[in-house]
This record gives structure tokens, C-alpha cells and sequence, in this order.
């Protein structure tokens, strides 16, 4: 069972020479309850049943919109039931098949928008997903693949609905071990994507697009993974590379022009080339003291190739960074944890037109942790203080609007 409520200021636009807006609010109020279910018999059929119903609310107030009431105050509730059912069977020792199908029914109401009330659609979709995927071993050799459909059905009490959807997305997946020695691996895969449009994607924004399209993608990745086991000062080393393509239909671009509204838009036609590079390793620093350190390299060229004849032909994506690195630092004493990590973001463009002026700076970001677990009467906690952008850095994720300064989190979590 979890339980989330919020209630938040969103400031408004830093502008030269522009008085400060009237800042915006937010409440959230969110809660979910779900179960699972899992049994494997002898004969190596293996079922698995999730269930979860949530219902989130929220409330939006813009105080200064201009409409011709001169604010925005939006009201909505979006209720959803999921079902899962999985079967899985084991035909031999290295040859599994399993068929799963996921059933969920979701609705959305608003009490008061911008629009009037008759006019809002109050949509309700049906979706249904069924897969069927199998794992084979051939010696050093690791196949999968997958088969998803995705049915969905939606209708609305105003207004015409979306489309119905009855989309097929395959999944292929290999990995081979070439030595004697499992050190080494390589993989690869190619996945269709299919990214249907959410009601945050149609209903949530104050100007709805009634054009926007679905998301369809072909991935394809080529990677390798080498680990080693040590027994000095280091106890392990794990080195990650991977390369992919992905090739993108009416690619979902959201444009942000505040904390809560976006632009939604279709991009025709996106490639994407990517790199990903990871490293992983624990130290022996003392007695009974351990050192962590994870490293993360992301390249990723996200350009427009829609129309080779517009001024934004092979531009990259607005918000899209083609550098980001993350470095994560820890060590352990027992029950104490002390954690630090560090994130660096390249420059981006907050337009499509990738010019000078459209710039924003890259910037680096740190966070720092101590985290204590101990037993109380055999019953496991864990607290920890955190303190988000430590050296209170300024800088910007949207255009105009500066990220928090210098924040502090304590939490504390019990198992029982």
C-alpha cells in the first residue's frame, strides 16, 4: 500500500527586466494498493499473478493564465485497474516458454478546466497485452525472443476518441560467451517498440493536440560485458560497452514551458546513435572497510531527419545533451554508508533551431549521502540524511526556469 500527498509552489520564468510571475501550485494526492502471487510446481510450471488499483488526483492553479477567466485551475482524477497473469514452462533443461497477458482499464475526470466542462472527452481505454517469449541455451549461446500485441480500445463521453490499436512489436535477443573462461561476453538486439499516447499525453495540457500520433521505434544494440574477479586491493572489475541505433516514427517530443505544462509534438522522422560505457569496481581499503565506485558514459546523437529540405534537417532534439557522465563513489564500515555522486550534463538546445542563442550552458551537479542500517529487536532499519546539489550550484534543465539550490532528506524505513 503506498500513500503520496504533495502540495507545492512552482515559480514562474526568470526574465531579465520582467517583473516575477505569481507563482503556480500543485497538489498531488496518489495512492495504490497492489498484490502478487507467485507458485512453481515440480513439473516446472512456474505462475505469477500481480494485481494493483490506483487513484491519483491532482490539482493545478495557475493564478495569472492568460485566458479569459485569467487563471488555469485544473482539477483531475485518474483511476486505474491492473491485472498480470504469467505461465512459464520449463520443456527442458535449457528451453523455457512462457505466455503472459496484462489487462488494465483506466479513466480520467476533471471537475473544472479551462475548457468547459461539456467539452472535456472524460475518456476510459481498455488495454490488453499478451506476449509470448521463450529462453533457449545452445552450449554458450543464450537466444530469447519475444512476441508482443498490445489491443487497446478507448471511448469518450465527448468528442470523437482515439483511434483503436492492434500492434505487434517482436523482440530478438542473443548472448555469446567465445572463451572457455565466462569473463567475457557479447550481446545484441533488436526490439520494435511500440509507445502508445498516455491521457497526460492528450488531456493533461491547457492546448490539446488533437494531431499527435504514437511512437514507433526500431532498436538495435550491440554490446559487450567483462568481468573479473580479484583478490588484492581490488575484489572485482566489471567494463560495459554498448552501441546502438535506433531508428524513430512520430518520435513524442515534449517541449516544456514550465514545471507542469509542455508542448507536445510529433517529430516525423529521429535517428538516433548512441554509446553507452559503464564501469564497475570494490576496493579492500581496511579492515572492515570497503570502497564502491560506479562510472556511467552516455553519447547520444538525437537528430530531426524528417524533411531534408527544413532548416532543422539534422539538428538535435531540444533538451538533449550529447554527453552525460555520472560518477557514483561509496564506503562502507560495517552498518555505516557514505555515498557521492556526481553528475556532468554537455551543453543543450532548448529549440529546434540548434543556434547560439538557443544554448544552454552544461553543468555539473553533486549529491552526498550517510546511511546507517541496524537491527532493533530483529527488526531490519535503515535512516539516511542526503543533501541534493551540495556546493549549490546554478544552473538550468528548462530554459529560464533555475533548478533548487542546496536541499536536505532525511528518511527512515523499517521492514517488517
Amino acid at each position: 500500500i503506498n500513500y503520496y500527498n504533495s502540495d507545492r509552489g512552482l515559480p514562474g520564468p526568470v526574465i531579465l527586466f520582467a517583473p516575477p510571475s505569481e507563482g503556480s501550485r500543485i497538489w498531488n494526492r496518489e495512492l495504490f494498493i497492489q498484490a502478487g502471487y507467485e507458485r512453481i510446481w515440480k513439473n516446472g510450471l512456474h505462475l505469477l499473478l500481480n494485481t494493483k488499483l490506483s487513484k491519483n488526483y491532482l490539482h493545478y492553479l495557475n493564478p495569472v493564465f492568460l485566458n479569459i477567466d485569467g487563471k488555469l485551475d485544473q482539477h483531475f482524477t485518474q483511476r486505474e485497474a491492473y491485472q498480470s497473469a504469467a505461465l512459464a514452462y520449463t520443456i527442458t533443461a535449457n528451453w523455457e516458454v512462457s505466455y503472459s497477458v496484462d489487462a488494465s482499464i483506466n479513466d480520467l475526470n476533471t471537475q473544472y478546466n479551462v475548457r468547459p466542462a461539456t467539452s472535456f472527452p472524460f475518456p476510459t481505454r481498455f488495454t490488453l497485452l499478451n506476449v509470448l517469449a521463450s529462453n533457449l541455451t545452445l552450449g554458450k549461446l543464450h537466444l530469447q525472443g519475444s512476441l508482443l500485441n498490445t489491443n487497446t480500445v478507448e471511448s469518450v463521453k465527448v468528442g470523437q476518441p482515439a483511434p483503436n490499436r492492434n500492434i505487434y512489436s517482436p523482440t530478438l535477443m542473443a548472448s555469446i560467451q567465445p572463451f572457455e573462461t565466462p569473463n567475457f561476453q557479447l550481446r545484441g538486439f533488436y526490439k520494435s517498440i511500440f509507445r502508445n499516447l498516455t491521457f497526460n499525453d492528450l488531456y493533461y495540457d491547457p492546448v490539446i493536440n488533437p494531431n499527435l500520433k504514437p511512437e514507433f521505434t526500431k532498436e538495435f544494440d550491440l554490446g559487450t560485458t567483462y568481468t573479473k574477479g580479484l583478490n588484492g586491493f581490488f575484489n572485482y572489475i566489471t567494463l560495459t560497452l554498448d552501441a546502438y541505433y535506433n531508428d524513430i516514427t512520430n518520435k513524442i517530443v515534449f517541449t516544456p514551458y514550465n514545471q507542469y505544462n509542455s508542448s507536445v509534438q510529433n517529430a516525423g522522422k529521429v535517428d538516433v546513435k548512441g554509446l553507452d560505457a559503464g564501469l564497475k569496481t570494490q576496493v579492500n581499503i581496511a579492515d572492515k572497510w570497503k570502497g564502491s565506485l560506479v562510472v556511467n558514459y552516455t553519447f547520444q546523437q538525437v537528430i530531426n531527419v524528417t524533411d531534408p529540405t527544413s532548416s532543422i534537417y539534422l539538428n538535435q532534439l531540444p533538451y538533449t545533451p550529447k554527453n552525460t557522465l555520472a560518477i557514483n563513489a561509496g564506503i562502507d564500515h560495517n552498518h555505516l554508508g557514505i555515498y557521492y555522486n556526481q553528475v556532468f550534463s554537455s551543453q543543450r538546445y532548448y529549440t529546434n533551431d540548434n543556434i547560439s542563442d538557443d544554448n544552454l550552458p552544461g553543468y555539473t551537479v553533486s549529491d552526498a549521502s550517510l546511511v546507517y542500517r541496524f537491527l532493533t529487536r530483529r527488526t531490519p532499519l535503515m535512516a539516511s540524511f542526503e543533501v541534493n546539489n551540495l556546493f549549490n550550484k546554478r544552473y538550468d534543465v528548462i530554459q529560464s526556469y533555475p533548478m533548487p539550490g542546496r536541499s536536505y532528506r532525511i528518511t527512515l524505513q523499517i521492514t517488517i
